[in-house]
Protein backbone atom coordinates (compact mmCIF):
# COMPACT_ATOMS: atom_id res chain seq x y z
CA UNK A 1 0.00 0.00 0.00
CA UNK A 2 2.80 2.24 0.88
CA UNK A 3 4.40 1.42 -2.42
CA UNK A 4 1.44 1.75 -4.00
CA UNK A 5 1.28 5.60 -2.48
CA UNK A 6 4.78 6.71 -3.29
CA UNK A 7 4.25 5.85 -6.89
CA UNK A 8 1.24 8.05 -7.33
CA UNK A 9 2.90 10.62 -5.39
CA UNK A 10 6.61 10.28 -8.30
CA UNK A 11 4.08 10.21 -11.30
CA UNK A 12 2.41 13.10 -10.01
CA UNK A 13 3.19 15.80 -12.82
CA UNK A 14 5.50 18.40 -11.74
CA UNK A 15 5.71 21.03 -14.58
CA UNK A 16 3.04 23.49 -15.40
CA UNK A 17 1.23 25.56 -17.77
CA UNK A 18 -0.36 28.56 -18.22
CA UNK A 19 -2.35 30.37 -21.11
CA UNK A 20 -3.04 34.22 -20.80
CA UNK A 21 -5.44 35.43 -23.51
CA UNK A 22 -5.54 39.13 -25.38
CA UNK A 23 -8.59 40.44 -26.03
CA UNK A 24 -9.79 36.49 -26.32
CA UNK A 25 -6.70 35.84 -28.39
CA UNK A 26 -3.91 32.96 -27.20
CA UNK A 27 -1.20 35.89 -26.43
CA UNK A 28 1.23 34.27 -23.95
CA UNK A 29 2.02 30.35 -23.21
CA UNK A 30 4.33 30.05 -19.91
CA UNK A 31 5.74 26.95 -19.30
CA UNK A 32 7.27 26.31 -15.49
CA UNK A 33 9.59 22.96 -14.08
CA UNK A 34 9.89 22.42 -10.43
CA UNK A 35 13.32 24.25 -10.53
CA UNK A 36 11.17 27.60 -11.86
CA UNK A 37 13.09 27.40 -15.14
CA UNK A 38 10.73 29.45 -17.62
CA UNK A 39 9.83 29.26 -21.15
CA UNK A 40 7.58 31.75 -22.27
CA UNK A 41 6.09 32.27 -25.45
CA UNK A 42 4.31 35.01 -27.25
CA UNK A 43 2.80 33.28 -30.74
CA UNK A 44 2.10 36.19 -32.56
CA UNK A 45 5.41 38.86 -32.36
CA UNK A 46 7.90 35.61 -32.49
CA UNK A 47 9.67 37.30 -29.23
CA UNK A 48 9.76 35.01 -26.16
CA UNK A 49 11.22 34.47 -22.66
CA UNK A 50 13.69 32.01 -21.39
CA UNK A 51 14.40 32.31 -17.57
CA UNK A 52 16.95 29.46 -16.38
CA UNK A 53 18.89 29.89 -12.65
CA UNK A 54 17.47 33.24 -11.81
CA UNK A 55 18.72 34.90 -15.33
CA UNK A 56 16.04 36.40 -17.96
CA UNK A 57 16.74 36.41 -22.03
CA UNK A 58 15.36 37.55 -24.28
CA UNK A 59 14.54 34.89 -27.01
CA UNK A 60 14.06 35.54 -30.75
CA UNK A 61 13.50 33.18 -33.34
CA UNK A 62 14.93 34.43 -36.72
CA UNK A 63 14.72 32.93 -39.83
CA UNK A 64 18.47 32.03 -39.75
CA UNK A 65 19.23 31.95 -36.04
CA UNK A 66 18.07 31.76 -32.78
CA UNK A 67 19.32 34.84 -30.46
CA UNK A 68 19.48 34.45 -26.79
CA UNK A 69 20.01 37.99 -24.96
CA UNK A 70 20.94 37.89 -21.65
CA UNK A 71 18.66 40.98 -20.46
CA UNK A 72 20.90 42.37 -17.38
CA UNK A 73 23.46 42.71 -20.02
CA UNK A 74 21.39 44.77 -22.10
CA UNK A 75 20.62 47.12 -19.81
CA UNK A 76 24.22 47.37 -18.20
CA UNK A 77 25.29 48.24 -22.13
CA UNK A 78 21.98 50.75 -22.46
CA UNK A 79 23.59 52.41 -19.36
CA UNK A 80 26.91 52.33 -20.51
CA UNK A 81 26.14 53.96 -23.87
CA UNK A 82 23.97 56.59 -21.71
CA UNK A 83 27.11 57.35 -19.68
CA UNK A 84 27.01 61.11 -18.53
CA UNK A 85 23.86 62.54 -19.87
CA UNK A 86 22.10 59.43 -18.55
CA UNK A 87 23.27 60.31 -14.85
CA UNK A 88 22.46 64.20 -15.62
CA UNK A 89 19.03 63.24 -16.32
CA UNK A 90 18.49 60.98 -13.61
CA UNK A 91 19.60 63.86 -11.09
CA UNK A 92 17.13 65.68 -11.92
CA UNK A 93 13.97 63.85 -11.83
CA UNK A 94 12.62 62.86 -8.76
CA UNK A 95 10.24 59.37 -9.22
CA UNK A 96 7.15 59.43 -7.41
CA UNK A 97 6.13 56.45 -5.29
CA UNK A 98 3.59 54.40 -6.83
CA UNK A 99 0.34 54.02 -4.34
CA UNK A 100 -1.81 50.47 -4.81
CA UNK A 101 -5.57 51.38 -4.34
CA UNK A 102 -7.75 48.48 -3.25
CA UNK A 103 -10.64 48.53 -5.35
CA UNK A 104 -12.04 45.12 -4.59
CA UNK A 105 -13.04 41.48 -5.49
CA UNK A 106 -12.78 41.02 -9.56
CA UNK A 107 -13.09 38.16 -11.56
CA UNK A 108 -11.13 36.79 -13.82
CA UNK A 109 -12.54 33.26 -16.11
CA UNK A 110 -12.38 31.00 -13.45
CA UNK A 111 -10.16 32.48 -10.98
CA UNK A 112 -11.35 35.23 -8.41
CA UNK A 113 -8.91 38.07 -7.07
CA UNK A 114 -8.47 41.58 -5.64
CA UNK A 115 -8.55 44.41 -8.21
CA UNK A 116 -6.16 47.02 -7.41
CA UNK A 117 -5.55 50.68 -9.03
CA UNK A 118 -1.78 51.69 -9.36
CA UNK A 119 -1.49 55.51 -9.06
CA UNK A 120 1.39 57.38 -9.43
CA UNK A 121 3.23 55.26 -11.96
CA UNK A 122 4.19 56.70 -15.50
CA UNK A 123 1.25 55.04 -16.92
CA UNK A 124 -2.30 54.46 -14.94
CA UNK A 125 -2.93 50.91 -14.84
CA UNK A 126 -4.95 48.33 -13.02
CA UNK A 127 -3.91 44.53 -11.47
CA UNK A 128 -5.85 41.95 -10.11
CA UNK A 129 -3.95 39.69 -7.52
CA UNK A 130 -5.21 36.06 -6.50
CA UNK A 131 -3.54 34.80 -3.56
CA UNK A 132 -4.57 30.92 -3.93
CA UNK A 133 -1.74 28.93 -3.07
CA UNK A 134 -1.96 26.33 -6.19
CA UNK A 135 -1.16 29.82 -8.58
CA UNK A 136 2.05 29.57 -6.56
CA UNK A 137 4.10 28.76 -8.96
CA UNK A 138 3.32 30.87 -11.80
CA UNK A 139 2.81 33.69 -9.24
CA UNK A 140 6.78 33.75 -8.91
CA UNK A 141 7.43 33.52 -12.56
CA UNK A 142 5.43 36.38 -13.53
CA UNK A 143 6.68 38.47 -10.50
CA UNK A 144 9.80 38.38 -11.91
CA UNK A 145 9.29 39.39 -15.27
CA UNK A 146 6.74 42.16 -14.15
CA UNK A 147 9.44 43.92 -12.38
CA UNK A 148 12.15 42.68 -14.55
CA UNK A 149 12.38 46.35 -15.78
CA UNK A 150 12.53 47.83 -12.37
CA UNK A 151 14.75 45.57 -10.88
CA UNK A 152 17.36 45.70 -13.63
CA UNK A 153 17.31 49.23 -14.26
CA UNK A 154 20.38 51.74 -13.83
CA UNK A 155 17.67 54.33 -13.08
CA UNK A 156 18.00 55.85 -9.51
CA UNK A 157 15.54 55.35 -6.89
CA UNK A 158 13.36 53.31 -9.43
CA UNK A 159 13.31 50.37 -7.04
CA UNK A 160 12.40 52.88 -4.40
CA UNK A 161 9.31 54.47 -6.15
CA UNK A 162 7.68 50.79 -7.18
CA UNK A 163 8.11 49.39 -3.76
CA UNK A 164 4.65 49.17 -2.82
CA UNK A 165 4.09 47.53 -5.86
CA UNK A 166 6.89 45.28 -5.07
CA UNK A 167 5.53 44.19 -1.88
CA UNK A 168 2.06 43.87 -3.16
CA UNK A 169 3.27 41.28 -5.92
CA UNK A 170 4.87 39.29 -3.54
CA UNK A 171 1.94 38.16 -1.77
CA UNK A 172 0.35 36.48 -4.80
CA UNK A 173 -0.73 35.96 -8.85
CA UNK A 174 -1.59 38.18 -11.17
CA UNK A 175 -4.96 37.33 -13.11
CA UNK A 176 -5.06 40.59 -14.97
CA UNK A 177 -2.67 43.24 -16.34
CA UNK A 178 -2.03 45.50 -19.09
CA UNK A 179 -4.74 43.58 -21.14
CA UNK A 180 -3.38 40.24 -20.40
CA UNK A 181 -5.91 38.01 -18.66
CA UNK A 182 -5.43 34.20 -17.19
CA UNK A 183 -7.18 31.74 -18.74
CA UNK A 184 -6.03 28.66 -17.67
CA UNK A 185 -3.69 27.33 -15.13
CA UNK A 186 -2.39 23.06 -15.18
CA UNK A 187 -0.05 21.01 -13.39
CA UNK A 188 1.86 19.25 -16.88
CA UNK A 189 4.52 16.71 -18.26
CA UNK A 190 6.98 17.95 -20.05
CA UNK A 191 10.40 16.62 -21.38
CA UNK A 192 13.22 17.74 -19.64
CA UNK A 193 15.14 18.87 -23.13
CA UNK A 194 11.77 22.13 -23.67
CA UNK A 195 13.55 23.21 -20.50
CA UNK A 196 16.82 23.28 -22.30
CA UNK A 197 18.78 26.33 -23.09
CA UNK A 198 17.50 26.96 -26.80
CA UNK A 199 20.57 28.24 -28.11
CA UNK A 200 23.97 29.81 -26.85
CA UNK A 201 23.84 33.09 -24.88
CA UNK A 202 25.25 35.96 -26.94
CA UNK A 203 28.69 37.37 -25.02
CA UNK A 204 28.94 41.11 -24.18
CA UNK A 205 30.50 41.87 -27.92
CA UNK A 206 27.35 39.76 -29.42
CA UNK A 207 24.85 41.63 -27.24
CA UNK A 208 26.54 45.31 -28.17
CA UNK A 209 26.51 44.36 -32.09
CA UNK A 210 22.92 42.83 -31.67
CA UNK A 211 21.83 45.80 -30.08
CA UNK A 212 23.49 48.04 -32.82
CA UNK A 213 21.46 46.17 -35.41
CA UNK A 214 18.07 46.27 -33.56
CA UNK A 215 18.87 50.65 -33.74
CA UNK A 216 18.90 50.25 -29.72
CA UNK A 217 22.64 51.64 -29.61
CA UNK A 218 24.82 53.64 -32.31
CA UNK A 219 26.82 50.87 -34.41
CA UNK A 220 30.61 51.68 -34.25
CA UNK A 221 30.66 53.70 -37.21
CA UNK A 222 28.03 55.71 -35.96
CA UNK A 223 29.97 56.78 -32.96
Amino acid sequence: MLLALAALVLAQPTDHRARLLDNGELALTIDIDAEGTVVARAPEDGEHVFVKDGRHYRWREEEDRTTLVDVALLNAIMAEEAGSWFEAMAGDIELPTVEMVEIGPATVGRFEGIAYRIEGALDADEIVLSTDPALAPLGRAMRESLLLSVTTSPFPGIVDAYAPLIALLETGTVLRKEGLELASFESIDLPDEHFAFPATPLTREETRGWMADQRLIRSPDER
